[in-house]
């Protein structure tokens, strides 16, 4: 039974680090700051789990998002701000407008044990 019980935590742990890039091309003619071009809009989050919040357990990939990596500190505004870069770029964008990033750390799982970090970043991408 313990088995069991312990197979499920570490299925749940492994599904939960994750690092994704969504983007968004509808715009319908509207203009942007400075009364730019918009070509997407852009939200990237990359997660994980820590253990005592400062050990990498499980986290998103942010050179193959959708995937995860082992005890690897991947979790960080730096590599969601790559992430943009590497999409804008793909997207043949020259600007970006309305950057915005929030970082957030929860320690509140099994006593302090185990925690999770988020880091979200979106923006608009123009030409």
């Amino acid at each position: 039974m313990r088995f069991a019980a312990a197979s499920l935590a570490l299925a749940a742990l492994l599904m939960c680090g994750c690092c994704t890039v969504a983007s968004s091309h509808d715009f319908r003619g509207t203009k942007v700051d400075g009364n730019e071009n918009p070509v997407a809009v852009l939200a990237i989050e990359n997660s994980g789990w820590y253990l005592f919040g400062c050990i990498p357990i499980i986290t998103g990939n942010p050179d193959n998002p959708g995937h995860v990596k082992i005890f690897s500190d991947t979790v960080t505004l730096e590599n969601n701000i790559k992430m943009l870069a590497n999409k804008a770029r793909e997207e043949n964008a020259t600007n970006v407008a309305n950057l915005t990033s929030r970082v957030r750390d929860d320690l509140a799982i099994g006593l302090f044990i185990f925690g999770r970090k988020q880091v979200f970043t979106s923006a608009v991408i123009t030409k």
